[in-house]
């Protein structure tokens, strides 16, 4: 029995049977680009000798040309047939039906503070309690991230004070903030 050594990656490999050599030809792990020889000691040779020692036929360019083409025709077979199967299997798919939603609202509240006169020497008096300036920077951004004013409720705060007159002490009830409160809303999928 005839054995060869083969030149694979710039190292020795075999001993190979012309068996072996046929099948490795034939997937191509062997090509006219490998050098071999007899093993253990013989000369090495060119791959293209290969095929006439092995009795294999060279492929002609043009049966090449026609076993590619033949190749790219059934790869474009089976993907029509692929895309066909998927478009009988999911074509007829009922739209998609929006899952349920619900509203959720968020709240929030801000405090105004009385405007308390210059004349007023610091301290808030009854007249002061009605002026109230609404130009707070966060009512001023709260509309562009969608908060929309829902409500305004006085809180309400009960002063006593001294009669000069009657020395009797007395209470009085003033507005010592106005809350305003905001809402916006977001959908959630409703579980």
């Amino acid at each position: 029995m005839t054995l060869y050594s083969l030149n694979l990656n710039g190292a020795e490999a075999g001993p190979f049977t012309e068996q072996q050599l046929r099948a490795m030809w034939l997937t191509g792990g062997v090509t006219v680009n490998t050098e071999w020889r007899l093993a253990p000691q013989g000369e090495w040779r060119s791959g293209s000798e290969l095929p006439a020692l092995l009795e294999l036929a060279p492929p002609k360019p043009k049966e090449m040309k026609i076993l590619i083409a033949l190749q790219s025709v059934s790869l474009l077979v089976i993907i029509a047939g692929v895309a066909l199967l998927a478009w009988s299997q999911f074509g007829n798919v009922p739209k998609l039906v929006p899952l349920p939603m619900k509203t959720i609202w968020e709240y929030h509240t801000v405090t105004c503070k009385p405007y308390i006169l210059p004349s007023s020497g610091g301290r808030l008096k009854d007249e002061d309690s009605a002026n109230f300036f609404l130009d707070d920077p966060e009512i001023a951004g709260a509309g562009k991230d969608g908060w929309e004013l829902c409500g305004v409720y006085p809180e309400i705060e009960t002063v006593y004070y001294q009669d000069v007159v009657s020395e009797v002490t007395r209470q009085n009830v003033r507005v010592a903030n106005v809350i305003l409160i905001f809402k916006r809303s977001h959908q959630e999928p409703d579980n």
